[in-house]
C-alpha cells in the first residue's frame, strides 16, 4: 500500500468518526438551547462533543498529511530534453534545459484556503436545522395559528428544510470530491445570502418587524460570505485540482 492510500484512509476514518460525533454535539447544543435551567448542561455537553469531533478529524487529518500521501505529489510531465536523452544518450547533456518545459499538475487536497469552505460545508447543515427546529416550536406552541403570520412562518420552515437538503448534498459532494461539487456549494452560498435578506425585508414590509442588530449581522455575514467565496470556487486551482471526479 503507498502512502497516498494510507493517507486517504486516515482522512476517511477522520470523517467516519468525527461526522457521528458532530452530529449527536449538534443535536445536543441545539435541544439545550431550547429551553433554559437543566437543559443548558445538554448545551455544553453538545460544544464538547462538537469540539471533540474537530479535534478527531484535525488529528486523523494530520496523520494524513505527516505520510505526504493525502496531498498528493506534484506530477510533471516528461520533458522534450529528457524524452531525447533517454531515447539517445548523447543527447543527455540538453537534459538539464527541460525544467524551464515541465508542466507541474495543479495544486490538489483539502490544504489552504480551501479548508474553509470545507469546514463551512460540514457544519452548514446544522443552522438551517436549528432555524427549522425553532420555527416548528413557535407554531407548536401557538394557541391561534390561524393569523396570517404563520403562512410566513411555514414558508420559511420549507426553505430552511430545502437547505438542509442542499447543504447535505454539498457534503456529500466535497468527500467524494465531485465535480459539481463547486457549483453546488455556491448555490448554497447564493441561496442563503438570498434568502436571508429576503426574510428579514419580507418580515418587515409585511408585519412590521425590525431589522435589529443580530438581524443585520446574519445579512453582513451571508452576503459577505458569497462575496468571498463564490469568486474562489470558480477561480481557485486547488478547487479545480481537488473536485475532478
Amino acid at each position: 500500500m503507498n502512502r497516498s492510500r494510507i493517507a486517504v484512509g486516515f482522512h476517511r476514518v477522520g470523517l467516519i468518526l468525527a461526522v457521528p460525533v458532530a452530529a449527536i454535539g449538534a443535536g445536543l447544543l441545539i435541544a439545550g438551547a431550547a429551553e433554559a435551567g437543566d437543559r443548558s448542561t445538554l448545551a455544553a455537553v453538545g460544544g464538547v462533543a462538537l469540539a471533540v469531533a474537530g479535534a478527531l478529524y484535525a488529528t486523523c487529518w494530520s496523520v494524513g498529511w505527516a505520510v505526504r500521501g493525502f496531498m498528493g505529489e506534484p506530477e510533471v510531465e516528461p520533458t522534450p530534453a529528457s524524452l531525447g536523452a533517454a531515447a539517445n544518450p548523447v543527447l543527455a547533456p540538453v537534459a538539464v534545459e527541460g525544467p524551464r518545459w515541465v508542466k507541474r499538475a495543479p495544486p490538489t487536497g483539502f490544504r489552504g484556503w480551501l479548508l474553509l469552505p470545507a469546514f463551512g460545508t460540514i457544519v452548514a447543515p446544522f443552522f438551517p436545522a436549528k432555524a427549522a427546529i425553532d420555527l416548528v416550536e413557535v407554531v407548536t406552541q401557538a394557541k391561534d395559528r390561524s393569523h396570517p403570520v404563520f403562512l410566513f412562518v411555514y414558508g420559511e420552515i420549507a426553505l430552511n428544510c430545502a437547505m438542509i437538503a442542499l447543504s447535505a448534498w454539498a457534503l456529500v459532494l466535497m468527500v467524494q470530491r465531485d465535480r459539481r461539487y463547486p457549483k453546488v456549494y455556491i448555490a448554497a452560498l447564493a441561496a442563503t445570502a438570498a434568502l436571508v435578506t429576503a426574510d428579514a425585508l419580507l418580515a418587515q414590509a409585511l408585519f412590521g418587524v425590525a431589522i435589529d442588530q443580530e438581524t443585520g449581522r446574519s445579512m453582513g455575514r451571508a452576503i459577505g460570505a458569497a462575496l468571498i467565496w463564490i469568486p474562489y470556487m470558480r477561480k481557485s486551482k486547488r478547487v479545480a485540482g481537488t473536485f475532478s471526479k
